[in-house]
This record gives structure tokens, sequence and C-alpha cells, in this order.
């Protein structure tokens, strides 16, 4: 049988493989959740809309805003779903790549993440831009012996987490898993000034936020506070979900609640707010896109925030 055969059967196998996988993950009956990857290289996962399957129980079973369910599949508010109809669910904030055991977790309370390897996959894209995470964690995790990977071959990549004892805890592996990145740069050193109209940018355009390979934190305490958070409605970055904070740690993940709206969201510390530039009371910076999802209107609002720093 020649190669071009051998190809055509393969991606018949795998197209075969994965539509199983995937009927198998309708409804709210998900257990091991099977992994694609859109065309932007994010993971997500799809369902299959049932009978009495809402937006809602979806966003709260997956612990996921009803905003981002609609803004990835391309959905209105006043936009029903309808039986049999797709909801991607878009995995890159939800995932953590850390053994939920290793923090008391029990198996029930996660959702293992899977990924099935296509024909031209390689283990450094699969581990470094489908799922960011450390190389050796995955290796060991998978019981690898070598990078080398086969069509079909199947990984697991990381977990979601479900119930009050995880979702307590993601905050703590979120942050440590956006510690974990090779080959860490130096942080390079830039004046800010009053007249940076634009802190978020700066931030982004000169790379100040560097992931840093940190030894495991041992003792944090959770700190819950309500806060002024402005944004720009300008600013350069409209992709990602940063803010600046005046006290917690960067590389931290930040939980920030709108009151007004019932709106919770996440978003990655990428450093402190400079000094002297904005008001006394802001203590918060927020990017456009985390501002979007929290369903801001004003540029400046009140939110309540946790975060886990050390003591």
């Amino acid at each position: 049988m020649d190669g071009k055969w051998m190809t055509i059967l393969v991606l018949i196998f795998m197209s075969s493989f994965l539509f199983a996988q995937y009927t198998a993950m309708s409804g709210d009956g998900v257990e091991n959740i099977q992994a694609l990857i859109d065309e932007h290289d994010k993971p997500y996962f799809g369902i299959i809309i049932e009978k009495g399957n809402t937006l809602y129980s979806i966003s709260r079973k997956y612990h996921i805003s009803m905003d981002v369910l609609r803004e990835y599949n391309n959905l209105q508010e006043t936009t029903n779903i309808s039986i049999g109809q797709e909801i991607r669910i878009p995995l890159a904030e939800l995932m953590t790549y850390e053994d939920p055991g290793s923090h008391g977790i029990s198996a029930s309370s996660t959702f293992p993440v899977y990924y099935t390897v296509l024909p031209g996959n390689t283990f450094f894209r699969i581990s470094r831009i489908f799922f960011p995470q450390s190389q050796e964690v995955m290796i060991e995790r998978n019981s690898l012996t070598s990078h080398d990977l086969q069509p079909g071959q199947q990984l697991l990549v990381g977990w979601i987490l479900t119930g009050e004892k995880a979702i307590a805890t993601v905050l703590v592996m979120h942050s440590e898993d956006s510690r974990r990145v090779q080959n860490p740069e130096p942080i390079p050193q830039i004046a800010i000034t009053e007249s940076s109209k634009d802190t978020m940018s700066i931030y982004i355009r000169n790379e100040i936020y560097v992931p840093v390979e940190e030894k495991p934190v041992e003792k944090l305490k959770l700190t819950q506070r309500r806060e002024v958070a402005i944004w720009d409605k300008q600013s350069g970055d409209q992709q990602n979900m940063f803010a600046l904070h005046k006290e917690a740690s960067p590389n931290s993940v930040i939980e920030i609640y709108n009151p007004l709206l019932r709106r919770t969201t996440y978003a990655t510390v990428i450093g402190k707010i400079p000094a002297n530039t904005y008001p006394e009371d802001v203590s918060l910076i927020i990017s456009p896109k985390v501002a979007k999802s929290l369903g801001a209107l004003d540029s400046r609002f009140m939110v309540e925030v946790k975060y886990y720093e050390k003591y």
C-alpha cells in the first residue's frame, strides 16, 4: 500500500475516532473531555444541546460566563439555542495542568481533558502552544519515552475542575500553571511616566510581562475586597485577559466580580500599577476584554476581587 492510501486511511480513522469521542460528550453527561483546536490554535470542546440544556446551565456547570459562550459561538443575547445545536466551550481559561489530586481534589470533582494527536502535530506544538505547560510533566503524566508522537495517540493534557472544593483552589493552581515557562527571558526595564495614557499596552508592547519560573508557593492567604477598577476603551490590547493591580503579585490570577451585573471573570496580573500615575482610589486596571466579560460600560466602576498572596 503506497503512502497516499495510508494517509487517507489514517485520516478516515481519525475522523471516525473524533466523531465517536465528540458524540460521547453530548448533553451534560461529560466525564472525559475530548479537546479540539480551533482556527486560532486555541483548545475547545463541543457539546450537542439536548432537551433541558440552556446557556445558563452550561455556564454554571463549567464555570464559564454566558458572555464568553456567546462571543465564542457568535450568539446574540436574544439568540435561543435549540436541540441538536453544537455549542463550543473554550478551554484556555478553564483548564489546570497540575494534577488535582495533589490538592486533595477527588476524581469526581474533575473532568480529565484529552487530546488526540493529528497528522502533523508535534510534541512541542501540543505542549507549548495548544496546552502550554511543562513538557517534562506531560511526558511523565502520559508515560512517554520520547517526544515522538503518532496520529491517533491519546494524551491527557489537563483537567477542568468542578464543585465547591475544586473551584476554591482553582486560583492557586492557575497561578502555579502560569509560572511554568522554560527559559524565561530577563524582564526589560523601561521608564513609565505620568504622561502614559495606556499603561496596559506599554506592559505588553515592551514585553514587561514575562512569566517567571518560581518555586511553588507554600503559604498563601485569600484576599477579598471591594475596589475601584478602570479600563481604557481605546487600549491597544483588545485580545488578552490582563490586569494591573496595586498589591496582587505579577503572574498570579485574580478573580473579578461585577456586583451590578453579577458577572465573574478571571485575569492574569501582569504587573503593579505605576506609582503617581492614577488616582489613589484606583486599585485595578483591566484590559478591554476583561471589562467586556464583566459587562462594563463605564470606564470606572466598582468590583469585588479575590486573589491569593503570600503571608
